[in-house]
């Protein structure tokens, strides 16, 4: 299988009905840090729970409205859990671990009691400059996994000095994880119809994705409510005191980035060296981020095709014939699946689209494996394209490692207060597939997760305004499938002061994609704190 590391959740939104989803690209091998779910009390007062699943009841959340930014200092409310100091311990792959206590409502401490958020920490290897916080993205995306992944994060001269600092957000992974659907159900979930054009199978997959929704709280009643990235940027200023620093140093990749805008748009004061890499744009909303990752992928689809063409293509000798060949195969796939080495699980148009999604997220070995795999579908055999999708979903011998194929809809959804309807959906889809015949009806109906979510939206698209910030560093890549580099563009013109660098490169990401001249910028500015000349670009 792929060679790349794993790359999870793909940080904008999750194809409800067959999860597209990964994170920033890494590319060394990402091993669970291992971390406790142990809380840390001695801070806070002993009737405060840790449990995450606080015996009050959520009445509703608030109207929609982009956060404000917060006072220098926390409010009284507050002050314990900024008090807090972590108590490190040795886990996994020579990391430290510690546990972190954070209110699971920011607004009402007191009502909704606390969870805990656990941490990793990969020490500098040299003279310590401080701490780097990271997220490579999701929703659903593991912080301790990525940062004992270092030597494939980031480069070795930031090792050196850094100490790497990962979390699992809140209802991720180890941070008390949301679970929503049976392995059985996400399989289903997975499989069915990408583009239903059917009465039938429009209802089917409504009450597939209300499904997820009505799990989701059916599991975490409380904590579902408040996975918000607006709670999650909180939660990383708790942590920045927790680790005695006065700014915040971070690297956050694809939906790390909105977590990072969000951070620097609600405490400006305490921004130290951000670089946001792969940019989830704040002022769009689900359809807006839908149609742009439509265009990302399309785009990147059609630079695939044309390196398929110099590499013994099975779709054909020119674009056309190649185009021709893979909408056929798709439209086929259909009404009838193509057949793998797993009787009971063959290949469904959902589970073919997201394989070819999903190899667009690094374009050396990714291109190479769905090249590989396309080989065995003209065929007539799914079995390797299966297998890719197994893998970036992390599904392994029948079960699902983690909680990211579902944590993410939680996150989404109450995100932004767009949800549109089976209508409107279908609406769309129609119009998106004449603009990007290979991925637009699938990315309009990716939607449908949060059509009847049961969690009232908390936050709204908008742009970031206000408060004067230091520059942040933030990256577009030209051919950037899941995150296009109008994201990157748009944040940079929201964020006074900051520096936009563009690399003309394919692949998700990138910083530690291949790119030497953007690794010399991003490290130069870990280091020494220089930008590059605005309208830098690596070619």
């Amino acid at each position: 299988m792929l060679k790349v590391a794993r790359v999870r959740r793909w940080g904008v939104l999750l194809c409800a009905i067959a999860t597209a989803g990964s994170v920033a690209a890494c590319t060394s091998s990402i091993t669970s840090a291992g971390a406790s779910t142990t809380s840390i009390s001695s801070a806070l007062t002993p009737n405060v729970s840790t449990s995450g699943k606080p015996a009050a009841s959520v009445s509703g959340a608030g109207a929609a409205s982009l956060p404000r930014p917060s006072s220098p200092r926390p409010s009284a409310s507050l002050a314990r859990y900024y008090s807090q100091t972590l108590s490190w311990r040795s886990c996994s792959s020579g990391m430290q671990c510690a546990s972190l206590v954070v209110p699971v409502s920011y607004a009402n401490p007191k009502k909704y009691g606390n969870t805990s958020i656990n941490v990793a920490k990969l020490q500098a290897w040299g003279k310590r400059t401080g701490s780097l916080v990271l997220n490579p993205g999701g929703p659903g995306g593991s912080g301790i996994d990525y940062a004992g992944a270092g030597e494939g994060v980031v480069s070795s001269s930031v090792l050196e000095h850094y100490d790497l600092v990962g979390f699992d957000p809140r209802g991720v992974a180890s941070s008390h994880p949301i679970k929503c659907l049976t392995d059985a159900q996400l399989d289903t979930l997975l499989a069915f119809d990408a583009s239903p054009d059917t009465a039938a199978e429009v209802t089917q997959v409504m009450k597939l994705a209300d499904g997820i929704g009505h799990g989701c709280v059916k599991n975490a009643p409380v904590l579902s409510r408040f996975v918000d990235t607006e709670s999650v940027a909180r939660d990383m200023d708790v942590l920045r005191a927790a680790l005695g620093a006065r700014k915040l140093n971070y690297l956050g990749k694809s939906y790390g980035t909105f977590i990072g805008s969000t951070y620097a748009h609600l405490f400006p004061t305490r921004v130290g060296r951000f670089v946001l890499d792969g940019v989830v744009d704040p002022r769009q909303g689900n359809v807006g981020l839908s149609k742009m990752q439509a265009m990302g992928f399309e785009r990147a689809f059609a630079r695939f095709i044309d390196y398929c063409l110099r590499n013994d293509c099975p779709l054909g000798n020119t674009r056309t014939q190649a185009r021709a060949k893979m909408l056929d195969i798709i439209a086929a796939s259909d009404a009838h699946p193509v057949a793998t080495s797993q009787a009971k699980r063959p290949l469904t148009q959902s589970l073919l689209v997201s394989g070819l999604l999903f190899g667009m997220y690094d374009a050396s070995y990714g291109w190479q494996e769905e090249l590989h795999a396309l080989r065995g579908v003209v065929k007539g055999d799914g079995s390797d394209m299966l297998s890719m999708v197994d893998w970036f979903t992390s599904r392994e011998n029948g079960h699902f490692k983690d909680n990211g194929n579902e944590v993410i809809y939680a996150v989404n959804c109450i995100d932004r207060a767009d949800r549109p309807d089976a209508p409107q959906l279908k609406r769309l889809a129609a119009d998106w597939s004449k603009q990007y015949p290979f991925f637009g009806s699938y990315l309009a109906w990716s939607m449908v997760g949060c059509t009847h979510w049961p969690v009232p939206a908390t936050g709204r698209a908008g742009a970031w305004s206000g408060g004067k910030i230091p520059p942040l560093l933030i990256i577009g890549n030209v051919w950037d499938p899941a995150t296009p580099v109008e994201g990157a563009k748009s944040l940079a013109s929201q964020m006074p002061g900051s520096v936009f660098l563009q690399w003309n490169g394919d692949g998700h990401t990138a910083y530690m994609q291949g790119s030497p001249c953007v690794d010399d910028y991003v490290n130069r500015f870990y280091l020494q704190g220089g930008t590059p000349k605005a309208g830098t670009v690596c070619g």
